[in-house]
């Protein structure tokens, strides 16, 4: 698990490496995330945050889609994961142009389409979200990068 930091002039960025191994979400990557978002209002006065990165699950891992060797449901909480991000004022940059997740790891295992990377942004960044776009990275990597567009 990893969280690097940057400033990008008065943009920050929170890039997020998070290695579960398809467990129970591991609290404490919410912990370490929610505790830099105050560092940062508070004492750096950040209003444009992102945060994006490999978070290694998916929204639909509760449910279990692929009847494969998940948790049952119920018992892996990554939607609560998420949604406490959101509650963090955080909008989801990958659902403002798309309802539907979007594929971002290509795993040899299985043809679903995970979108297990994510990217957040607060408010005035969001607004200005342009477009985002998953493009392929075969040969490069087993995820796709996503990069976006901010005006």
């Amino acid at each position: 698990m990893g969280l690097l930091v940057v400033r990008l002039g008065d943009i920050y960025l929170l890039n997020v490496y998070a290695n579960l191994d398809f467990k129970t979400v591991d609290s404490t990557l919410l912990g370490i995330i929610a505790t830099y978002i105050g560092v940062l209002r508070r004492r750096m006065d950040a209003d444009q945050i992102i945060i994006a990165g490999d978070f290694n699950m998916d929204r639909r891992i509760d449910n279990n889609p692929t009847g494969s060797f998940f948790p049952a449901q119920g018992t892996y909480p990554t939607n609560s994961f998420f949604d406490a991000i959101l509650d963090m004022r955080f909008s989801n940059c990958m659902r403002k142009f798309n309802d539907e997740p979007i594929c971002t790891h290509r795993n040899n295992k299985s043809e679903y389409p995970w979108e297990i990377d994510h990217m957040f942004a607060t408010d005035g960044l969001y607004q200005r979200l342009a477009s985002i776009d998953v493009i392929s990275a075969e040969g490069l990597s087993d995820h796709h990068p996503i990069v976006a567009n901010f005006d």
